[in-house]
């Protein structure tokens, strides 16, 4: 299935999840996808969807991770907070990361025309959710291009934020959250 169609493919699958069909991986392929259409979707398309999803939350989450230890707050923090793993409890002490996940589901709602679509037979490219106001891609190879360079930084921040927020972790007790 990994035959160079998708944007950063180099053939890299030791496990072989993207030759299984999509009924036996229900954890990856939505079981309501397999049944919108006569042929269920590649599970390599649900697992590039997911990929350049967490991807791109991973490249926002890195933004926001070093606004914080650069001293950014919240509205309604006391004072900035010393690190991000201290904001993320003290935010979960004070009820306010319900926001976020309130958030997090609205878009995750607002993703679900598009795989229903895709699922029924469009030709919707996994990630892609014609979302491009400054015309960048109108270039056939500026579009490539553009979507390799996605999947390559997509795959680095979610190594980077796996390691940034392990080392925040590694190191919270010397900045302990105290109550602000």
């Amino acid at each position: 299935m990994l035959d160079g169609s998708y944007p950063g493919d180099v053939g890299f699958d030791p496990l072989g999840l993207s030759e299984r069909a999509p009924e036996d991986l229900p954890q990856v392929v939505p079981r309501a996808a397999t049944m919108a259409s006569e042929v269920p979707l590649p599970t390599v398309y649900w697992m590039r969807e997911a990929e350049l999803k967490h991807g791109r939350l991973c490249m926002l989450a890195i933004c926001g991770f070093v606004a914080v230890d650069t001293g950014a707050h919240w509205p309604g923090t006391a004072a900035p907070l010393l690190s991000s793993a201290v904001a993320h409890d003290w935010g979960v002490a004070n009820g306010q990361m319900g926001f976020l996940l309130v958030l997090a589901s609205v878009f995750e709602l607002m993703t679900m025309p598009a795989l229903n679509q895709a699922a029924k037979g469009s030709d919707r490219e996994a990630g892609d959710f014609a979302l491009d106001p400054l015309k960048w891609t109108a270039k056939p190879a500026d579009k490539e291009r553009l979507k390799l360079s996605e999947v390559i930084h997509s795959r680095l921040a979610m190594v980077a934020f796996s390691g940034m927020v392990t080392q925040a972790v590694a190191v919270s007790d010397k900045f302990p959250y105290t109550g602000l």
